[in-house]
């Protein structure tokens, strides 16, 4: 098309053809008229685009886009960010193995987007320690109309407490690892963005480890006062039974110590009286006393909500058999890291009666060992195949037509019995495997059976297979 005939069409339908050109093809579209140049310029072409900073147009990029839906960038490259004024909605700023970060030009960073009025996700992103970190952390609680701020990994470590905060609360999503170090840092934005918050994640990388939680109450008595928070996860705080009085708390992952009684005790309380549909155990080892305590507590509230329950580290199948009962509307159950003899148990206590509601059943195949065996015998009780031909599951499937049960990560050894038969050829090992023993056209929640991942397998179980 000509520069002629371009200029026949409106300046609406060019920008519907500019928003969706390739990023060289904007730079470009600068040296073609003036018209292009103009329009090039306006926010609705760039209002939906990533750029990556390592990226060769980058520069060029910051320079003529006026706004960028997000960035992200190399926490030790940050110079182009400092001097552009592109108006970016999403940063991200990580660092990378090999380079020093210094910290307070990242603050730099982040007060050049403040002032710039569009920065509303920040992520911040931390392998190693780092230098200035002084300067960042006070940034980063002062900063405002921000929605979500999530600092992962290594959170630097300042050598001042950080008690300044933004004026007005504006986060709905705050997540940060509670440590000794930012313990005043996660006070401060709780404190200032109470009114505000929705999802809170204080622990440390995720469900896998159970870390610092607090030498006092404050932390929980401050997430008390958060009339919208929905999505809690923390280590087990003192006084985390104060939370209960949020309303809206309908997700809570507890990441659960063997060695504090008391913080225990506090979590049971929050676990018996919160309105939580949702429920994360995340055990340090197999404790069965202090495991047994928090998942009795789960069955003492009669009429319990709770639809979805994850347990990792199971630490006693009893205990959870028995407060099955108390939960009727528990439609998921997900156990992870789960002896095979405490899987087993699992799978033959379970029936209608005990878990009524109860539609997906996972659990983790790695978790489904006995520890001090020889390698042999290992890979033998490892084997999903053979576990799949085993009568635990057989029964908790035939028991429960209704229920799906999910075995993730599986592997075959190819060498036992189960293996030797020739059997399920179907079955992608090293995937995901799903079982029931309903008739398809008579599944009560298709939906469970409809995957998005390509490695799950179904096996359909009858009562009457070998």
């Amino acid at each position: 098309m000509s520069v002629e005939s371009l200029e026949l069409l409106s300046d609406v339908v060019l920008l519907m053809v500019l928003e969706h050109l390739r990023q060289d093809d904007l730079l470009a579209c600068r040296l073609v008229s003036k018209r292009l140049g103009r329009l090039v310029l306006r926010h609705r072409v760039w209002r939906h685009r990533h750029l990556y900073l390592d990226d060769y147009r980058a520069g060029a990029v910051l320079r003529l886009a006026p706004i960028l839906k997000s960035v992200t960038a190399a926490a030790h490259r940050t110079l182009p960010l400092i001097t552009s004024t592109c108006a970016i909605k999403g940063l991200e700023l990580r660092d990378e193995v090999g380079h020093i970060v210094n910290a307070s030009n990242l603050a730099l960073v982040i007060r050049v987007q403040e002032s710039l009025g569009r920065l509303r996700h920040l992520v911040i992103s931390f392998l190693n320690l780092v230098t200035g970190a002084d300067a960042l952390m006070r940034t980063l609680a002062v900063v405002s109309d921000l929605e979500s701020l999530r600092i992962v990994g290594c959170v630097p470590s300042t050598t001042h407490r950080v008690v300044q905060a933004s004026p007005s609360p504006s986060l709905k999503v705050f997540r940060c690892e509670l440590t000794k170090d930012s313990e005043s840092f996660v006070n401060t934005v709780l404190g200032a963005h109470a009114e505000t918050l929705e999802d809170v994640g204080l622990c440390s990388g995720g469900y896998f480890g159970v870390g610092y939680s607090g030498e006092s109450d404050t932390t929980a008595r401050l997430l008390a006062t958060m009339p919208r928070l929905q999505k809690l996860e923390c280590e087990a705080l003192p006084g985390l039974q104060a939370v209960a009085v949020c309303a809206a708390l309908h997700h809570v992952t507890v990441n659960v110590p063997s060695f504090k009684q008391r913080t225990i005790e506090w979590a049971a309380e929050l676990l018996r009286a919160g309105p939580m549909r949702s429920v994360c155990l995340n055990y340090d080892v197999f404790n069965y006393e202090v495991g047994s305590k928090l998942i009795e507590a789960l069955g003492e509230r009669g009429g319990s909500p709770l639809e979805f329950l994850a347990i990792i580290k199971v630490p006693q199948v009893g205990p959870l058999l028995r407060a099955l009962p108390s939960l009727p509307a528990l439609r998921e159950l997900q156990l992870l890291e789960t002896p095979q003899d405490d899987a087993d148990e699992l799978l033959r206590g379970l029936t209608p009666q005990v878990a009524p509601a109860l539609r997906i059943l996972g659990l983790t195949a790695s978790g489904i060992i006995i520890s001090g065996l020889t390698a042999t015998a290992r890979r033998r009780v490892e084997c999903a195949h053979e576990w799949l031909h085993g009568d635990g599951v057989k029964a908790a499937v035939v028991n429960n037509p209704l229920l799906h049960t999910e075995l993730r990560n599986t592997s075959a050894c190819g060498d036992c019995e189960a293996c030797m038969q020739g059997c399920h050829q179907e079955v992608m090992w090293g995937g995901d495997l799903g079982l029931f023993s309903h008739d398809l056209d008579k599944c009560p929640s298709p939906e469970d059976h409809i995957d998005t991942d390509s490695r799950r397998s179904w096996v359909q179980i009858r009562e009457n297979v070998a």
